[in-house]
């Protein structure tokens, strides 16, 4: 069996390779972004002999079980998993953290955690990073409303379409300031994705202020493809080109790069803002500088505003003291060597395709 722990491409792309008649565990949610991701950018990842795990609730794989937790993190539906045979557990953490809006999921976890377990493997994104602290998700918010009350002309925000804590706090933030949210086609069709699983923003009377802009590129492949599923559904939200030209100060809109042919075609923007909030790191990306400029050209001003999907050092420490490893294994990290001195408990770095028995 495999366990898939959330929806972001690092942690499922191998899954493609997996036999069909290999089972493999995930969220209902991660399985339907999974599918939803894979219908709008042809990467060819499906999950046929999918499960379905819920939180809390042990499963079973040969003698081992299983037991899914709920996690903190910048992906929809993330877990970390207890394994045990009975006589040995192993603790994976997926990726995680606690200044985001599930911020109480990880405070209950480390009320409840398994202790103890006999190894831990544990991610260390942030480690080696300079110190600081991480802002939160609503922190993120404060910040957007602000910056969309001190100026009367467009913002665009540049965010991952599944990042749903950060779209709820665009969205808030457009909410206090009376703007208008506008998601792509990508975007809206994330946030009915996911819809039957948590209270979120969707284009309905609840949200009055969310309207849907439709990419010319993007909505010409679906059409091609014949999904008109994706895009024909959400047409009486649709929000066009001239009518944020009309009130270019009135929107907020989420954007990537690949959406600059459209930017082009909207007159009246020039001395907007741009919202990074992202990891900075995306900006080398092939297709980014020349976004990046054609925005500058137009005299927009950018500004970074985001915060880590991953946990500091001391939420590292406080999830392993929660377990009580007697071994931590490091994972998702560049810096495992600094594992040693940040953590209370016993370390031992396994090197690339070496194998070690718990």
């Amino acid at each position: 069996g495999v366990i898939i722990s959330h929806a972001h491409l690092d942690h499922y792309w191998l899954a493609g390779y997996v036999h069909p008649s290999v089972p493999v565990w995930t969220g209902e949610a991660t399985h339907a972004l999974i599918s939803l991701t894979s219908l709008f950018t042809g990467q060819q990842v499906t999950i046929p002999a999918s499960r379905f795990f819920r939180r809390q609730e042990p499963f079973h794989i040969g003698d081992l079980v299983i037991t899914p937790y709920g996690m903190d993190h910048s992906a929809f539906d993330t877990c970390a998993f207890h394994i045990t045979n009975g006589h040995r557990s192993l603790f994976y953490t997926g990726d995680f953290r606690s200044h985001g809006r599930k911020s109480k999921v990880f405070y209950w976890f480390l009320a409840n955690a398994p202790a103890p377990v006999d190894c831990l493997l544990l991610e260390g994104t942030n480690v080696g990073q300079p110190a600081k602290s991480l802002k939160t998700e609503t922190w993120i918010e404060e910040e957007l409303a602000a910056l969309f009350r001190e100026t009367g002309k467009i913002v665009l925000v540049c965010a991952s379409g599944q990042n749903i804590d950060r779209l709820v706090s665009v969205s808030r933030a457009c909410m206090k300031t009376g703007r208008t949210l506008a998601v792509d086609v990508y975007a809206v069709n994330v946030l009915e994705t996911l819809a039957p699983y948590a209270k979120i923003p969707r284009p309905t009377g609840d949200y009055p202020n969310l309207r849907v802009f439709f990419p010319f590129r993007l909505t010409g492949i679906l059409a091609d493809k014949r999904l008109d599923a994706l895009y024909k559904p959400f047409r009486s939200f649709k929000v066009t080109k001239k009518e944020i030209a009309a009130n270019p100060g009135r929107f907020v809109m989420m954007v990537r790069p690949s959406m600059q042919g459209d930017l082009e075609r909207i007159a009246g923007i020039d001395g907007g803002t741009l919202v990074w909030s992202q990891w900075n790191g995306y900006k080398t990306r092939p297709g980014v500088q020349p976004f990046l400029a054609h925005l500058a050209g137009r005299g927009f001003t950018t500004v970074d505003l985001h915060t880590s999907g991953h946990g500091g050092v001391r939420t590292l420490r406080q999830l392993a003291d929660a377990l009580k490893p007697s071994v931590i294994m490091p994972i998702h990290t560049q810096h495992s060597s600094a594992y040693h001195k940040l953590l209370n408990w016993p370390v031992v770095e396994v090197p690339d395709k070496e194998v070690r028995e718990v």
